[in-house]
């Protein structure tokens, strides 16, 4: 919790002290504080302690402004000692837990606690970061109940028996900071109750263990805290010209946001038991990697899950030899550009009247400067024992026009889902089996028993299928 708050708050600008601590010194930080809390607000304070500062962030001002008198928050002060370590470098040390508690009857509550935290950091004023983090959380339970307008309520409760958490950045060649993280998680409980439903449910989540490492290049975080400095600072009320200017200004401070971010997490042993039955994987991927606000717009991700279980009470009986026991999402969007779009709303639209047609049409030129985007799979199927499908392509689509692509679906096991459909009853097999039938027939046969179809979308909105017309098939 620590790293997320100083992160927020931020030291930018503080300079090496001289020890011993001094009580101007301690006005000078708190000020610091204050550009991101607000002066008025009396969140912040800073008083010396030896030759550290003990900085105190209590909401208790925050909460007194809450206008239902029924609802009730209870969020200890928050303390944290900060130590010049020279050069602009700061130790950040927690000296009280987090936890808060948030009441408002009959439409939402929310409890966060944990039993232990130990957490080493460094700030360092010339990233306007941390430059390393190294966190160790214990036992950390989370509850939050919601009451629905229909008056359904939803339940979430979950238990981590251990999260640790590491960080370490670095200056970028390009400007801003290059940051790596690691996060990993033990003994992970959740529960989902719903109620207010046609039936009660409950879902009982369990998971052995979680790790995700991530990577951040030529991140923004001190034009990310001279925003949140802007937004505090404002008064309230309608947006002037003169602040619109500001917060433009802000804006293209902090493009491109990031160069590029990156997320890479596995976990094992993942069991779900819903009413619908049980579901588990023995283990999983997932993978998430975009870029910011730049020309070479990009996104892909990837989910794939291995060692399943799939529940089998809503499934029937004919149906089960073709349930997979592992299965890959694959997907990559690009030929997109954010940074156009961005460069025409931050500099020509006033962001009180939005922009006219004609501008619009720019933004969509700008952010499809081919006219498509390209939407493709490179690892996209299912396995089990019987069948081993997989899927690669690329679809090209855009505002004007059909979309267009080539794919590649490949298939091993038809007999076996032949077999599998010849147990259907007659409504399922009397469609399902002559289609695939039909399948097979157009498919290239290649060794290991695999069938192989080549799909194409034409510009005129053909279909085509191992070279053959659909389209022309249809019409006959």
């Amino acid at each position: 919790m620590r790293p997320v708050i100083l992160a927020l708050f931020g030291l930018t600008a503080l300079p090496a002290l001289a020890e011993p601590a001094t009580e101007a010194e301690a006005a000078r930080l708190q000020a610091v504080f204050e550009r991101y809390v607000g002066a008025e607000t009396g969140i912040a304070s800073v008083a010396p302690d030896g030759e550290s500062y003990v900085v105190t962030l209590d909401p208790a001002p925050l909460v007194a402004m809450i206008p239902d008198d029924s609802a009730t928050v209870t969020v200890a002060p928050y303390q944290l000692r900060i130590a010049p370590l020279g050069g602009g470098r700061w130790d950040v040390e927690p000296l009280t837990p987090f936890a808060f508690d948030v009441d408002v009857p009959d439409l939402f509550s929310m409890r966060v606690g944990y039993e232990t935290f130990t957490s080493s950091a460094v700030w360092n004023d010339s990233l306007s970061m941390f430059e390393s983090v190294d966190s160790v959380i214990g036992n950390l339970s989370m509850m939050q109940r919601t009451v629905e307008p229909s008056g359904a309520v939803s339940e979430i409760s979950y238990d981590i028996e251990e999260i640790t958490y590491r960080e370490r950045s670095t200056a970028a060649a390009e400007g801003g900071v290059d940051s790596t993280s690691r996060i990993s998680a033990t003994g992970i409980t959740e529960t989902v109750a719903m109620e207010g439903m046609p039936f009660p449910m409950t879902f009982d989540i369990t998971l052995d263990g979680y790790e995700m490492q991530a990577e951040v290049a030529a991140l923004q975080p001190a034009a990310m805290l001279d925003l949140l400095a802007w937004a505090v600072a404002r008064p309230q009320g309608p947006l002037t010209a003169a602040q619109e200017s500001e917060l433009k200004a802000a804006l293209q401070a902090l493009v491109p946001v990031f160069a590029a971010v990156s997320s890479d997490a596995t976990f094992t042993n993942l069991v779900v038991d819903s009413p619908f039955g049980r579901m588990a994987a023995e283990s999983g991927v997932i993978e998430v990697a975009m870029n910011g606000v730049v020309a070479d717009g990009r996104l892909h991700e990837r989910i794939a899950l291995d060692g399943l279980t799939l529940p089998t009470q809503m499934i029937p009986p004919w149906a089960h030899p073709l349930l997979p026991d592992s299965a890959q999402l694959d997907f990559t969007v690009d030929g997109f550009d954010l940074a156009g779009p961005a460069g025409i709303l931050l500099t020509e639209v006033n962001f009180l009247q939005g922009p006219d047609a004609e501008t619009e049409a720019r933004l969509l030129s700008a952010l499809l400067p081919d006219g498509v985007v390209s939407i493709s799979t490179e690892a996209t199927g299912a396995v089990s024992a019987e069948y081993d499908l997989s899927m690669s392509g690329t679809l090209l689509a855009g505002p004007v026009g059909d979309p267009t692509g080539e794919a590649t679906i490949r298939l091993i096991g038809m007999d076996a889902i032949l077999a599998a459909l010849g147990t259907a009853p007659d409504d399922v097999s009397s469609g399902a089996v002559p289609a695939m039938m039909m399948a097979r027939g157009m498919a290239q046969a290649q060794e290991g028993g695999a069938l192989v179809w080549n799909i194409e979308l034409t510009a005129d909105g053909g279909v085509l299928v191992n070279g053959i017309d659909m389209s022309a098939m249809g019409a006959q």
